[in-house]
């Protein structure tokens, strides 16, 4: 079984990072896979002025990269300071960053069109969140409000192999939680998501078609719904979004769905309900409107408040790029894929 982050919480970043790869080495020890070594801070406007954040910013990332910690999250931010972060998201490499969607949605569109004029591939650091808890594995949205260790998991893989079911990952699953929390460090649970592995060997859509639906199809958003409810019905610790993640540019067969027009911003959404992470890694159009961009965080914003569920928003405008245009990727965590339309 794959680990895809071994991240660690903090208010003080140099403990975040003596507890994550505390943990690292201990579950390396036994023979486990681990893919990323990661921390995460207290929200950053509780210990920091908007003045002098981004150079902390960096600062503390160089810090964290010569420690053996792949990336770091500085927590959420109320959207009157995302100028602050859109700064320090130019000035650093591996440093992630979300705010709260929930007051301001045209403040988080600005942000992401402002990210994208720059870097477009910087707004794989930066997501609009909506009732995301501390001590969330998974990144952008992660952040702390006390010292521990949580898991994030790769199990799309394993669920392949055994029929889609993730009851067959049970006793792999109280293997690893009975480890940590035999240790030292404080563990808080894992999060068993389905989510895109970085291998590209399987995908999201491959469970979904093993349980009977394929996305895009009447009848998915249950399969989903009913994949979710196994999720979290399994007997081990769970934190964080813990359902079923349709990161699209981190996924070959979603990207072919997209690009073959089956797969839709309107069934990520009906998805997000069942439950999803909301829009992730999607890519639109370079010239969508802010009003356009901000009426699609309202959407997941709704969602999420309705339902009561995690959700975040990680958008990919791409400058140039029109409707169907291939928006392509700069980085090695993203697959090229067609702009999706935003009111499809």
């Amino acid at each position: 079984m794959k680990i895809r982050a071994v991240t660690g919480f903090s208010a003080d970043f140099m403990k975040a990072i003596s507890l994550a790869t505390e943990a690292a080495e201990k579950l390396r020890n036994n023979n486990y896979d681990i893919q990323f070594v990661r921390i995460a801070t207290h929200p950053w406007e509780s210990w920091c002025s908007q003045e002098d954040f981004p150079s902390r910013a960096l600062e503390i990332e160089k810090i964290t990269l010569a420690s053996q910690v792949d990336f770091i999250s500085f927590g959420p931010c109320i959207p009157a300071s995302l100028s602050t972060v859109v700064k320090a998201i130019n000035m650093t490499e591996r440093s992630f960053f979300s705010s709260w969607m929930d007051y301001d949605h045209a403040a988080v569109a600005t942000a992401i069109i402002d990210i994208s004029n720059t870097n477009p591939m910087n707004n794989l650091r930066f997501a609009g969140i909506s009732n995301v808890l501390p001590s969330n594995p998974f990144f952008p949205a992660a952040f702390a409000n006390e010292e521990g260790v949580s898991l994030a998991l790769e199990i799309t893989g394993d669920l392949v192999e055994n029929n889609g079911d993730p009851n067959e990952l049970t006793e792999d699953l109280l293997n690893l939680e009975s480890l940590c929390q035999e240790s030292s460090w404080n563990y808080f649970g894992m999060d068993p998501s389905i989510a895109p592995p970085l291998d590209y060997q399987s995908s999201v859509a491959d469970v979904v078609e093993l349980n009977g639906s394929s996305l895009g199809s009447e009848g998915a958003e249950l399969t989903i719904q009913s994949l979710t409810h196994k999720i979290r019905s399994l007997p081990v610790s769970q934190i964080g979004y813990r359902g079923v993640m349709f990161a699209i540019m981190e996924d070959k067969k979603l990207v072919d769905l997209v690009n073959n027009n089956l797969l839709k911003i309107s069934h990520l959404l009906e998805y997000a309900g069942r439950c999803g992470t909301g829009l992730d890694t999607v890519p639109l159009p370079g010239n969508i409107s802010k009003i356009t961009l901000a009426q699609l965080l309202k959407k997941v914003t709704d969602i999420s408040i309705e339902k009561n569920k995690p959700l975040s928003a990680r958008l990919f405008p791409m400058p140039g790029c029109r409707i169907g245009d291939t928006v392509r990727s700069e980085s090695p965590y993203l697959l090229d894929c067609s702009a999706m339309d935003p009111e499809s």
